[in-house]
């Protein structure tokens, strides 16, 4: 059952066995139809349809069709034509041309003569597909008026609405077979008859009413030939044929025999008749100008019926002719297979242009042609040439630019000046006002694609005709009119390998939409190879269609297919955003640009995370890699430091064992002399003076002996000889040698063993070296008071290698400095010193600890620093073996040492190291100094110090101090009149000492002299930007330093700005009347100080609001008058006021405090100690006790 709704608004009803039924939607009445009532012959209605004019038709499966009479309402049967049986219908469809379209059950198609009422068959004039017995199931039309029919069984069948009027004439659709199926060679028409030359199948001759005479060849004589190649009437009216085998023949209409001109004339000479011919034409006089296949060109007079001339190679440029043309001035073209030739007939003259010619694009020439501007053209098998004879210039023209094929057949013009082309592929119309192409194909109603060559005419009335391998085409060039609706281009499938997706709705990542709908597709990387398909819905045409495209990200080029194609392929396309862009054209219509999106996701291992990790690890390689560079490159740096370093030590070795030689025989002649002078020498000041030349020249010897022991160790020569010694013993005498300084630095010495004797195998006089060199240092590194302990024990050792499995062990632990644990390993380095406060005071060289451990090494034991286990300080522990398996025979002496005290002695004082100063007796009597002048000298070497204070004491008055922080103390409470000082100190160093003395304004006035080893420029600089005086480096000449000493103290007594100590505070507190007016600013701020020194609020704000002056102002003229801020000033004179107060009178500290404007008692404490160098109530104990005294 199916419902249809009229243009009365009427619901018409149709059911499969009941009849149909009309409900009136405006009354509610209804009408039934059907066999019982009469109204219809059958009650299976299967179709229902209204035309314009408001007519219903029914359509029944076995009584035919009906139409409604609105009158009567009542059916009238339709009957059809040519049969008196009814149409079994399945569908109705009225076209875009008021048409009715009936769809039969196995009849086929048909329709509905309004004229005579009848159903008659439904002529396809260009349908290849037999309709007589299909089923039609159902019909619609499109908008192009494209019928879409379906057939049961049989798919969907297109017939397009052809837009073009091309005439079809040959057998390619079944009811046009009307010449047959061979290839048209020939096509002329005269004001009564078509004339169709065939290959293989004669000739056809056509009425205006398309009535057929057919001249097929027979074996009878003055039959026509089986080929026509060429048909050509002359102004007498006579048909004369070309063919391809029997060469000229002149054919009678009336009988349709031929009278063949095949024999060879005499007047040709001795040249070759050719009877294969492929083209003529006729001229004026009736002459037929003859060309042929491989013969050249004849000219026949059929006036005289004969031969009259024959052109032929090299006379022209080739004898196979393909076409003849005749222009305006009666010049003869012939087209060859190698160029052209041009034949004036009046000067009986030839032009030819060969195969390399520059005026055609190819060398065989199929057609020339004149047009109305008298340009020719030269169609060839690679485009066409359209040649100014006037001007010799050529254009060229190909399927590049929109040409149908570059293979030209035929060329004519229509009155619009048009040039129509029958080609390889279709018909190319060239507009030469627009430089445009226009194509049709077979599917605009041709008789097909391929053109034959000669077979093209044009009649008087202006109709054209192209002969082809299917037929013949014929048309008004003017009634080809193209269809201007607009051209739209939709996808209508993606291909991905053998599968579609997206396509009629299937699911994918864009969700449901159809594909012609996207803007993005999406597309996994492994789907790189897929194609796009695309359509304009010119179902009828789609093989005439060009798409175009490029695909951004790509390639920047428009790509073109062929004609037809509408699939674009990609392959292996990397992953990306890519834009493409595509373009449909239809002759001159193109469509929008469409412009889809693809985007290809990355491979996992390509994703931005993926990426991001490679350039982290690239840069974490990099890093690598470089750090490894580097690493080398420091690595081989350092190699090179270290050799240059070992190079540099080695030099440095090597110089001072140079040198060394070079000194021990000045230090002998130094020594044994004064070793005699000592003994017989009575005067203690030449004794002293003498002591201390001997002491340092045994110093200098003692280090020259220990690099070349150094020197003897590297080179291997040093040879260590053994011998059994009582171990204990032996450190028991060593001990003595040291037991003078310990006692007078009341230091705790000890020497703790556990067995009275231990016999052991060692080398005295080395291991007198090592014990020596190490108790040194622990002696100078510990301060007074501290403790120094020998242990001596043994042990085992079960995991130890070699010899050291049984071994004794010396311990020295000292509670000095101790040392850091970066610093234990590198302290047996070779020039190694530790840096820091201490050790920069203790001038060394770094040999004795390297010396010491190579000792043991050589001794096949062990030696190593560590903390001290009981405390501070550190611990040096010396392991060797015990026994003598170890050793070699010629290590061995075998006699037993001496363990006598005399002999260690005299071993020890041989060696006469500095610790041994402390036993060397200093002069007994005490010069008087013949000044008041007191200076204090700062000097952590005692020999130096105590060296300094002899000679300088019959000049000045000398107090000693060990360090820095010692002499500070001093110079604040005492104010000596110089201070001679060392830099390098322990505790506090010299630059220290003079940066606070010139820093303070009590006593900056003090001149400072530094007396130093460091005698670098920079060392100089840094000396004096601490504010000394003075700069002496070490050696000095004492005569010297005397003089520099005595005259600084006397330029500071000549200044007259710097008073006597007892009349400072009074100058400072009470000052006289001055003239200038610097003085007399200075004066008013010292009376506004003493004035309000009381008072709390007494500062610089105070004192710049009350001199009305600017605090920066004020600030910088009393810098300029005090050199001290407008604070020190202040500060100076509250000092100066509590100095008085507190050692003129018995007051209460605190009270001086609060009269001098001080509201902490303890921040006065503390700023007074800072200035005198001693606490307040120190300083008032102090006067009181000398007011007593006195």
């Amino acid at each position: 059952m199916f419902v249809y709704q009229d243009s009365y608004n009427q619901l018409w009803i149709g059911t499969e066995n009941h009849g149909l039924c009309m409900y009136d939607t405006g009354s509610g009445a209804i009408r039934s139809f059907d066999v019982k009532t009469g109204n219809i012959d059958n009650n299976r209605i299967s179709a229902i349809a209204e035309d314009d004019k408001g007519n219903i038709f029914i359509g029944t499966l076995a009584g035919g069709i009906f139409k409604l009479n609105r009158e009567k309402w009542d059916f009238e049967s339709i009957p059809r034509a040519n049969s008196p049986v009814p149409l079994p219908v399945k569908s109705l469809f009225i076209d875009n041309q008021k048409q009715l379209l009936i769809g039969t059950d196995g009849l086929g198609l048909k329709y509905y003569n309004y004229e005579n009422n009848r159903v008659e068959d439904y002529q396809m004039s260009s349908s290849i597909f037999d309709f007589s017995n299909v089923k039609v199931h159902s019909i619609l039309q499109d908008r192009r008026g494209n019928l879409w029919i379906g057939l049961f069984q049989k798919g969907v069948f297109l017939l397009r609405n052809n837009p073009y009027r091309f005439n079809y004439i040959g057998n390619k659709y079944h009811n046009q077979d009307l010449i047959g199926s061979s290839c048209v060679t020939a096509v002329y028409k005269d004001k009564d008859y078509l004339w169709i030359g065939t290959d293989n199948d004669g000739m056809y001759q056509l009425d205006k009413q398309y009535r057929v005479r057919h001249f097929a060849h027979t074996n009878t004589p003055g039959s026509i030939t089986s080929t026509v190649m060429s048909i050509v009437q002359t102004k007498n009216g006579e048909i004369w044929l070309g063919s391809y085998l029997n060469g000229l023949a002149l054919f009678n209409k009336s009988t349709g025999s031929c009278t063949y001109f095949n024999d060879k004339p005499a007047n040709l000479g001795n040249s070759t008749f050719d009877n294969k011919i492929n083209c003529m034409i006729a001229d004026e006089n009736n002459v037929l100008w003859i060309g042929t296949h491989g013969g050249g060109v004849y000219t026949f007079d059929t006036n005289t019926r004969k031969y009259v001339k024959h052109y032929s190679f090299p006379y022209i440029t080739n004898d196979w002719i393909n076409c003849l043309f005749k222009d305006k001035n009666g010049m003869v073209w012939a087209g060859t297979h190698k160029g052209f030739s041009i034949i004036d007939t009046k000067k009986n003259q030839v032009k030819n242009f060969s195969e390399n010619n520059e005026i055609t694009p190819g060398k065989v020439i199929y057609s020339i042609f004149q047009d109305k501007k008298d340009n020719i053209w030269i169609g060839t098998t690679e485009g066409v040439a359209i040649y100014d004879v006037k001007n010799n210039k050529s254009q060229k023209l190909t399927v590049e630019n929109g040409l149908a094929s570059d293979v030209i057949c035929g060329l004519v013009e229509d009155a619009g000046g048009n040039i129509w082309m029958s080609t390889h592929n279709g018909i190319s119309k060239y507009n030469p006002n627009d430089s445009t192409f226009s194509n049709y194909y077979s599917s605009d109603g041709l008789q097909g694609n391929e053109f034959t060559k000669g077979a093209f005419f044009k009649s008087e009335n202006g109709e054209v005709f192209f002969g082809g391998i299917s037929g013949l085409t014929s048309f008004f060039p003017e009634q080809i009119k193209e269809d201007r609706e607009s051209l739209k281009l939709f996808v209508t499938a993606l291909n991905i390998g053998d599968r579609v997706v997206f396509n009629d709705g299937r699911k994918g990542k864009a969700g449901n939409r159809f594909i012609s709908d996207l803007d993005t597709i999406f597309l996994d990387y492994k789907d790189n190879i897929f194609n796009l398909e695309f359509s304009t819905f010119n179902y009828g045409v789609a093989e005439q269609v060009h798409y175009r495209y490029k695909m951004e990200g790509l390639n920047d080029t428009w790509i073109s297919t062929n004609p037809g194609v509408n699939r674009i392929h990609f392959t292996n396309i990397n992953f990306g955003t890519y834009k493409l862009k595509v373009t449909a054209s239809l002759r001159d219509l193109e469509s929008e640009v469409r412009e889809i999106t693809i985007i290809i996701s990355p491979p996992w291992y390509l994703t931005n995370l993926a990426i991001a990790t490679y350039i982290i690890l690239a840069m974490l390689l990099l890093y690598g890699v470089a750090r490894f560079i580097l690493d080398r490159i420091k690595h081989r740096q350092e190699m090179m430091m270290r050799q240059h370093a070992e190079q540099l030590n080695e030099a440095k070795l090597q110089y001072f064992i140079n040198i060394s030689h070079e000194i021990r025989t000045p230090m002998s002649l130094i020594i044994s002399p004064l070793e005699k002078l000592i003994p017989g020498e009575k005067d203690p000041q030449k004794i002293y003076l003498y002591q201390i030349m001997h002491r340092n020249a045994k110093r200098i010897l003692r280090l020259i002996n220990q690099l070349m022991d150094i020197r003897k160790i590297d080179k291997g020569q040093l040879v260590l000889k053994f011998r059994e010694t009582d171990i204990v013993g032996f450190i028991q005498d060593l001990m003595q040698t040291f037991e003078y300084t310990a006692n007078k630095r009341n230091m705790d010495f000890q020497f703790v063993h556990d067995q009275p004797a231990l016999k052991v195998w060692i080398d005295l006089n080395n291991m007198d070296k090592v014990l020596m060199n190490i108790l040194s240092n622990a002696f100078k590194f510990t301060p007074d008071n501290g403790k120094i302990t020998i242990k001596l024990n043994t042990g085992t050792a079960p995991e130890a290698e070699g010899a050291l499995k049984n071994y004794f062990e010396i311990t020295v632990s000292d509670s000095g400095i101790g040392i850091n644990e970066s610093d234990l390993e590198n302290i047996f380095a070779r020039f190694y010193q530790i840096d820091n406060d201490y050790t920069k005071s203790q001038i060394g060289t770094g040999v004795g600890l390297h010396l010491s451990r190579s000792l043991v090494e050589l001794s096949h034991g062990i030696i190593f620093a560590r903390a001290n286990s009981e405390g501070p300080g550190s611990e040096f522990v010396i392991r060797l073996p015990l026994g003598n398996s170890h050793l070699s025979r010629h290590e061995m002496i075998g006699e037993m040492a001496p363990t006598e005290t005399s002999a260690i002695t005299h071993n020890v004082e041989k060696e006469n190291l500095e610790v041994l100063s402390e036993v060397i007796s200093e002069p007994k009597a005490e010069v008087k100094s013949k000044t008041k002048f007191r200076i204090a000298v700062v000097e952590d070497d005692d020999e130096i110090r105590n060296y300094l204070k002899v000679e300088l004491l019959p000049y000045v008055r000398v107090d000693e101090f060990h360090n820095g922080k010692e002499a500070l103390q001093h110079v604040l409470t005492h104010k000596p009149d110089l201070v001679l000082s060392d830099v390098m100190m322990p505790e506090m160093d010299g630059l220290t000492l003079c940066k606070k003395i010139k820093t303070n304004p009590n006593i900056n006035h003090i001149p400072v002299i530094l007396l130093t080893a460091k005698i670098t420029d920079t060392d100089k600089a840094e000396g004096f930007e601490t504010g000394a005086d003075a700069y002496v480096s070490k050696p000095f000449n004492i005569d010297l330093l005397t003089k520099q000493i005595l005259n600084l103290i006397e330029n500071r007594r000549r200044v007259e700005l710097k008073p006597l100590e007892e009349e400072s505070n009074k100058k400072l507190i009470t000052t006289e009347p001055l003239k200038s007016s610097d003085k007399k600013l200075l004066e008013k701020i010292l009376k506004l100080i003493n004035e309000n020194i009381s008072s709390g609020d007494l500062n610089v704000d105070f004192l710049s609001k009350n001199i009305g002056m600017s605090r920066v102002h004020m600030y910088r003229k009393v810098k300029e008058l005090t050199n001290q801020s407008t604070h020190d000033f202040i500060k100076t004179i509250r000092m100066k006021k509590a100095s008085e107060m507190l050692s003129g009178q018995k007051i209460n500290i605190s009270e001086v405090a609060y009269a001098l404007g001080f509201s902490n008692l303890s921040h006065f404490s503390n700023v007074f100690k800072d200035f005198y160098g001693i606490s307040p109530k120190e300083y008032s104990e102090k006067h009181r006790q000398q007011d007593e005294t006195e």
